[in-house]
């Protein structure tokens, strides 16, 4: 979070690009499990929480692979960057990952109550939202609890505080912590 307002657009302009991408890319997969194939599978006594479980892990792997990819990408052009601890980078990572996990569980979870291009919309009006909140809620003390609350901006490291940064002052264990919760309680929600 720097000072300069449009250092932090640019910044969020970056952090959000492949956010629609990756959203759109799970897009419609409750529907397809309501109406189309999976409806087949459970009229057939198939179990509903075995196939939405199913569709879980399928996103969590295709979702792996989209972030193996992103970080592949990364680490070509990474010359400029300060440098970073390997734990530091694998705890970055595990909390990117889990927090985008926590962005398709929620889509697919409001999939079920709105129409799929309704909910990628409203997911990614979330996080565009939570970062520009963010920015303003996580340096000042008495707002950051819902700087933190609104779990995107627990994705990055600066944020999170796993790479140190003056204005930030949460605990890393607290933020990956955060994010598994999110995770668990949206699956179990979508199971339920």
């Amino acid at each position: 979070i720097f000072q300069s307002q449009t250092g932090n657009l640019l910044i969020i302009l970056y952090t959000f690009l492949p956010i629609p991408f990756i959203l759109f890319e799970f897009s419609g997969m409750v529907h397809e499990l309501m109406e189309g194939y999976g409806k087949l599978w459970i009229i057939r006594a198939y179990r509903k929480d075995r196939l939405y479980m199913k569709t879980m892990i399928s996103c969590a792997l295709k979702l792996l692979m989209i972030v193996l990819y992103q970080i592949l990408i990364f680490s070509i052009g990474n010359g400029r960057w300060q440098p970073v601890s390997g734990s530091q980078i694998l705890w970055v990572m595990a909390a990117y990952y889990i927090g985008l996990l926590a962005m398709v569980l929620l889509q697919l979870v409001l999939e079920f109550f709105v129409d799929a291009s309704y909910a990628n919309l409203i997911s990614n009006l979330f996080f565009v939202v939570s970062l520009f909140l963010g920015n303003l809620l996580l340096p000042a003390e008495k707002t950051e609890w819902l700087g933190t609350v609104l779990f995107p901006n627990m994705m990055f490291g600066t944020r999170n505080g796993m790479i140190y940064q003056n204005a930030i002052s949460v605990e890393y264990g607290y933020a990956l912590s955060y994010l598994l919760g999110i995770v668990v309680l949206t699956g179990y929600y979508g199971i339920f």
